[in-house]
C-alpha cells in the first residue's frame, strides 16, 4: 500500500483579511508552500465574505470557519459563551476540510485557545500527527478559571504533539528551561517573509517624519505612550500612527490620546501594502511594553512581527523596549535599531535627538537589518519545517 504524500492542515485563528501578528506570520509561512502540501484554515466574522488571499494557481487553499463574533472589530469578550456554542459545527466542519483535503498533519497556533481546542480534538479524532506553533506563552498567561483549564490542558496538548514550535529563540529558551519534557520536540520557527522588496530612497525635508503602525494593546501600550509623549516635544518630528484600532478605542480603552500626543491617525487599510507605506517615512517605531496585564514571562519572551516588515523596510528603527527581553537581546547582538532601554524621560529625548541627527547611525542600523534578515527568509524556514517535520 502506498503511502500517503504528506499534506498540513496550518490551523490559525486569525489569517487575511484579518490584521494582526498572528495573521501576517500565517500568512507569510503559508506563502511559502505549494497547495500539494499545505492547506490554511482560519476564521472569520459571521456573514462576512471574504476576497481570496491567493491569487496563483499553485498557492494553497484557504478555508474559513465562522468562529468571530463582534461588533466593529471589538466586544468579543461578550460573545464568548455563544462562539463556544458554535465548537462543535466548526469542529464537523474543520473534520470535513482535513478528511477532503486528505490532510496528514495538523500544524495548529496559538495564541488563541478556542483554535488550540479545535485543531488537538480534530487531529486526535483523525489520528493525525498534532504539530503546534505557540506565538505566545498559554499557562503563564492566564489566571482565575482560565489558569485551572490551562494547567490540565497545556499538559494534554504537550503530550499528544509531535513537534512543538515557537516564534523565536526568546520563547524556545522559556520552554526548554521550564519544560524538560518538551526537550526533544521545541525548536524555533521564526516568523518570516517571502521576498526581499526593493527600497525606494527618500530625502528628508525639515520634518522628520516616523512611522508607527501595527495593533496596540497589553503588549506595547505603556511603553507606546510614553515614547510618543517624549516625542511630542522634540522639534520638527511628525508621527503618523496607523492601526485597525479606532481611535476613540485608543483614547477611552487604553488612555492613548493621538490628538494631545500631536501625532495623525490613520485607520488602516489592509488592502495597501505596508511596505510602500513605510517608503514615504524616515523611520519606523517598535514599541514593547515593560509591563502591563501580561505576565513578566510573556513580556520576556514577546518578538514583535511588525519587526520584521520594518527591517525589510530600508527605514531605521526606533526601538524602546525593557532591557530584560529577548527582543532588545536580538536588537542589541544584530545592531538592527536605536535601542531605548531606560524609563528615564530625559535620557529618552537624547537617544531620539541622537538617531535623528546622525544619518551614518541611520545608515548602520539599515544594514544591520539587511543582514541579519535572512535567518527569517522564507525559503529556509519552509526548508526547516519540512525536514522537521517531514518530506513525506
Amino acid at each position: 500500500m502506498q503511502k500517503a504524500k504528506k499534506k498540513i492542515l496550518l490551523l490559525s485563528w486569525a489569517i487575511p483579511p484579518t490584521i494582526g501578528g498572528s495573521s501576517y506570520v500565517s500568512y507569510e509561512l503559508a506563502k511559502g508552500f505549494s497547495k500539494d502540501y499545505l492547506i490554511l484554515v482560519g476564521g472569520k466574522k459571521l456573514f462576512k465574505k471574504v476576497e481570496p488571499i491567493f491569487r496563483e494557481e499553485n498557492k494553497p487553499a484557504v478555508y474559513y470557519l465562522n468562529s468571530e463574533i463582534n461588533i466593529k472589530g471589538h466586544g468579543d469578550r461578550f460573545f464568548k459563551l455563544f462562539r463556544y456554542l458554535l465548537l462543535p459545527f466548526l469542529f464537523i466542519k474543520l473534520i470535513y476540510i482535513a478528511r477532503k483535503e486528505e490532510i496528514t498533519d495538523f500544524l495548529v497556533t496559538f495564541p488563541d485557545e478556542y483554535y488550540l481546542i479545535l485543531g488537538h480534538l480534530s487531529a486526535k479524532l483523525l489520528n493525525k500527527k498534532l504539530h503546534l506553533y505557540f506565538h505566545n506563552t498559554y499557562l503563564e498567561n492566564r489566571n482565575g478559571l482560565a489558569l485551572t483549564f490551562a494547567r490540565f490542558y497545556q499538559n494534554v496538548v504537550f503530550e499528544h504533539c509531535s513537534n512543538f514550535f515557537t516564534m523565536s529563540e526568546g520563547m524556545t529558551t522559556f520552554y526548554r528551561r521550564n519544560y524538560p519534557g518538551l526537550q526533544a520536540k521545541v525548536s524555533t520557527l521564526p516568523h518570516t517573509f517571502s521576498a526581499y522588496l526593493p527600497i525606494e530612497s527618500k530625502i528628508s525635508d525639515q520634518v522628520f517624519k516616523f512611522i508607527l503602525f501595527g495593533t496596540f494593546n497589553h503588549s506595547n501600550i505603556e511603553s507606546t505612550k510614553r515614547l510618543l509623549m517624549v516625542l511630542s516635544k522634540v522639534e520638527n518630528v511628525e508621527v503618523d500612527i496607523y492601526t485597525p484600532i479606532n481611535q476613540s478605542v485608543l483614547k477611552y480603552k487604553w488612555n492613548l490620546d493621538v490628538e494631545v500626543l500631536g501625532c495623525n491617525y490613520h485607520l488602516s487599510d489592509p488592502s495597501k501594502d505596508i511596505h510602500l507605506l513605510i517608503q514615504k517615512y524616515d523611520g519606523c517605531i517598535l514599541t514593547h511594553g515593560f509591563t502591563g496585564g501580561y505576565s513578566d514571562d510573556e513580556y520576556k519572551t514577546i518578538f514583535p512581527t511588525r519587526t520584521i516588515p520594518m527591517m525589510l523596510s530600508g527605514r531605521p528603527i526606533l526601538a524602546h523596549s525593557p532591557p530584560d527581553c529577548f527582543l532588545s537581546e536580538f536588537i542589541e547582538k544584530n545592531n538592527v535599531a536605536m535601542l531605548i532601554t531606560t524609563m528615564d524621560l530625559r535620557k529618552i529625548e537624547d537617544s531620539i535627538r541622537q538617531f535623528i541627527r546622525s544619518f551614518e547611525l541611520r545608515t548602520q542600523f539599515v544594514n544591520n537589518s539587511r543582514n541579519a534578515l535572512s535567518y527569517f527568509y522564507g525559503k529556509n524556514v519552509v526548508e526547516y519545517l519540512k525536514k522537521t517535520i517531514g518530506e513525506d
